[in-house]
């Protein structure tokens, strides 16, 4: 049941040269002051658990923890890009923290498990780090995905699958790990003044961020090209879930970081793997270049990135 599956479940100095990236070209053209420039990018990084493979049909079996490519690719991450290094041409080193790397931390398949996650995460992280970075598997996928919003619970309509579009349907009613729905959950906590869509990093063109990502993924061009695509949203199960609570956090709070959803495909070879780790480092430091290039003017009301004084 592939449509189903795909809703579940990112140099020492710098030398100028023809193939030069588009990332180092809009860092160099950034009216970039020194007095202005921060010190680090910070990112924080999570991936998802075990779920089943077909949550209607319990005999169809599940995707372990050591199945998901999600947590796997968390595990392989660095703690830290250095500036102008092989995936960070910005001039400001990215700093990624990684809590759910560890064996048995990943985020697990229950709508419960999930909010009080993402509340206590942003809790602690909301102000403290720039971007949230939420990977989740999508098995049957061949390109890694960059959800451009989520939907609140209640809603309900056709979805996109990456295969085509499915049938209407409510979001979040699909049972999680303990057999419950969202309406075990009671009320909804977001009130009217949530938009029953939330959109990642307002203010960035993800379909250009997504092109910009692929094209410095397959900069060398060893072997086959990988790519990088914008989507809708990430689905009506605990991807889109996650990605929706954890908007809905960043909106209703105000908290000054981004937070995007990406899906990854679900090859668990060791090359694939580690192509995982390069996508989620080459966007992170997309993000970061287009950070440090917006910084470049405090007083740009347009900068998604901006925080207050």
């Amino acid at each position: 049941m592939k449509a189903l599956s795909s809703c579940f479940g990112f140099r020492s100095q710098r030398r100028k040269s023809e193939q030069e990236s588009d990332l180092e070209v809009l860092v160099e053209k950034a009216p970039f002051h020194s007095n202005r420039r921060p010190k680090s990018f910070r990112v924080l990084v999570t991936g998802q658990g075990a779920f089943p493979k077909n949550p209607d049909r319990p005999e169809d079996g599940r995707y372990l923890e050591s199945d998901n490519t999600s947590h796997l690719i968390t595990a392989r991450l660095p703690s830290h890009l250095p500036a102008f290094s092989m995936y960070n041409p910005t001039p400001v080193a990215i700093k990624i923290l990684n809590p759910t790397a560890a064996p048995g931390a990943a985020i697990r398949t229950e709508y419960s498990f999930a909010r009080k996650y993402i509340r206590d995460l942003w809790t602690r992280y909301g102000n403290e780090v720039d971007l949230i970075l939420h990977l989740g598997m999508a098995d049957g996928w061949e390109w890694y995905a960059l959800e451009h919003s989520a939907w609140k619970e209640g809603t309900i309509k056709k979805i996109d699958t990456g295969f085509g579009y499915s049938d209407e349907r409510e979001y979040y009613l699909m049972r999680d790990d303990t057999g419950k729905t969202i309406k075990d959950l009671g009320p909804c906590p977001w009130n009217e003044d949530v938009p029953k869509q939330l959109f990642t990093l307002e203010g960035l063109d993800i379909n250009n961020l997504a092109q910009s990502t692929q094209k410095a993924l397959n900069k060398h061009g060893h072997g086959k090209e990988i790519e990088v695509r914008a989507h809708p949203d990430p689905g009506d199960y605990l991807c889109g879930f996650v990605a929706y609570e954890s908007l809905a956090q960043a909106f209703t709070n105000g908290y000054t970081a981004k937070t995007l959803y990406c899906h990854v495909p679900g090859w668990l070879d060791e090359k694939s793997l580690e192509n995982g780790k390069k996508f989620v480092c080459n966007l992170v430091s997309q993000i970061a270049a287009r950070s440090v290039a917006n910084e470049a003017d405090d007083l740009n009301p347009r900068n998604p990135f901006k925080r207050p004084h």
